[in-house]
């Protein structure tokens, strides 16, 4: 159980003053991506992924007895760990443990910590969220029937997409963990999405790998495969998984390493191949090169 929360006001009062607050400073401000959060020690950090448009990933940690939340101009995908309580959609909410929280724009949702927490939280614009039901053939508009609950398979998810986002080299690989993640929310709280014959998805996954070999030494975005495939993003990514084994992603590592290991083979340098392949810099090859060989570049040259 959460210890009493030093409010001044009574709850009623503080409630309508937070939501008058939170209005005002959605309004005011421009962006998409908002959410108030009372001052204190909280420390929140903000990630933007170039390949992502109007997605805002915000890290945060709340001390117990801290206050935040706020008035959501987007939609909210978050993951947290810790306890807290709020108010919500008339009813108060007590959550423990590792926790995810789907937020519908327009709603207002006052959290007080109960804990320490750490929590990472989406902001996905409108227009993204709802493009990306359309490309699945779901309807509008989106309702999230459960919003705060204890679901390790979507935490896990979440979290792992987020470390990607924070590692991330690439755009496909932004893209894919984007994809991911939107496609497991969209199908646990909407209806399903247009089946595709596996003929389709057959054709589909033989295009996106031709164009992955084609363009083997240039940035490949999930958008240049879905189009390139005639396959919705979503059901592009599961077909590929499915087929292979792996994401696009990782297959194209795979392939830019086996095309190297034929370069270093015939002599030439690390940085060569690394400018050749599409590689960030020679860093980026070096560490990819070693992630799946085994063996630094010069190592391998050295042993054959």
């Amino acid at each position: 159980m959460c210890g009493p929360t030093t409010y001044r006001y009574p709850v009623s009062i503080l409630l309508s003053r937070a939501a008058a607050a939170a209005l005002r400073f959605a309004i005011q401000r421009s962006q998409d991506a908002s959410a108030l959060v009372a001052p204190g020690t909280m420390d929140k950090k903000l990630q933007r992924p170039a390949a992502l448009p109007g997605v805002d990933i915000f890290r945060s940690r709340l001390s117990e007895g801290e206050t935040g939340g706020g008035y959501f101009t987007t939609y909210m995908i978050g993951a947290g760990e810790g306890s807290f309580r709020c108010h919500y959609r008339g009813k108060r909410h007590e959550q423990a443990g590792r926790y995810v929280v789907m937020i519908e724009r327009g709603e207002f949702l006052p959290t007080v910590a109960c804990s320490d927490i750490r929590f990472v939280a989406w902001y996905i614009s409108p227009d993204v969220m709802e493009q990306a039901a359309d490309e699945r053939g779901q309807s509008r508009p989106l309702h999230f029937a459960r919003s705060i609950m204890e679901d390790p398979a979507s935490h896990r998810v979440l979290t792992r997409a987020t470390t990607i986002l924070g590692s991330a080299t690439g755009a496909l690989e932004q893209q894919e963990a984007m994809t991911t993640l939107l496609d497991l929310v969209l199908a646990d709280y909407v209806d399903r999405g247009r089946a595709i014959s596996e003929v389709v998805a057959h054709r589909g996954v033989r295009r996106m790998r031709d164009l992955i070999h084609d363009g083997v030494d240039q940035e490949v975005t999930l958008d240049m495969l879905a189009s390139h495939s005639r396959l919705n993003k979503f059901y592009a990514l599961r077909a590929f998984k499915r087929a292979l084994g792996i994401t696009p992603h990782e297959y194209q590592r795979h392939l830019r390493v086996s095309k190297a290991s034929e370069m270093l083979r015939a002599g030439r340098s690390s940085a060569e191949v690394a400018h050749s392949l599409g590689f960030c810099d020679q860093s980026h090859f070096v560490r990819t090169f070693r992630q799946l060989v085994r063996l630094t570049p010069r190592q391998y040259q050295m042993a054959t």
